[in-house]
């Protein structure tokens, strides 16, 4: 026979299970913010067209994550972060390493390619740095040159 008793005490176990659930799904880490990150790619006074400008983070919480932006026919670039399976505007707060790739080999035939040096291409040779600033959007000028 079920008794009162039993009754409250099932649905006191089922209500402890529910809210255990529900706090441990609840509680994940949440995504770092990101600020809007703008700028400029110049080689030798000229648009770096077709590149690729890459900020890799260098804050602790947030190391190695980076924002990417195309440059486009003017120089300009806006940076987009990957958070989650999903690309969204900005990069995340803090110091940050910079590398210009090239574009890849089937670029359209429109857009002349520079023959910036390939150091560029990687972090630790480029020399190129940036602060992300959490006011406001950041912009960044970046003077390439041989």
């Amino acid at each position: 026979m079920v008794t009162p008793m039993k009754i409250r005490r099932r649905a006191l176990r089922w209500l402890l299970a529910a809210t255990s659930l529900t706090a441990l799904t609840g509680c994940g880490p949440s995504d770092p913010k990101l600020h809007p990150t703008v700028g400029t790619v110049r080689y030798e006074g000229k648009p770096a067209a077709g590149f690729v400008v890459e900020f890799s983070s260098q804050a602790a919480e947030t190391k190695g994550m980076s924002g990417s932006g195309e440059v486009a026919a003017d120089g300009s670039f806006m940076l987009r972060t990957r958070l989650r399976g999903k690309s969204r505007d900005g990069a995340v707060a803090g110091s940050h390493r910079v590398a210009v790739i090239p574009p890849p080999a089937a670029v359209t035939p429109s857009v002349k390619v520079l023959p910036v040096p390939i150091r560029y291409a990687d972090y630790l040779t480029s020399e190129l740095t940036a602060e992300v600033t959490t006011s406001g959007t950041t912009s960044v000028t970046l003077e390439l040159k041989r």
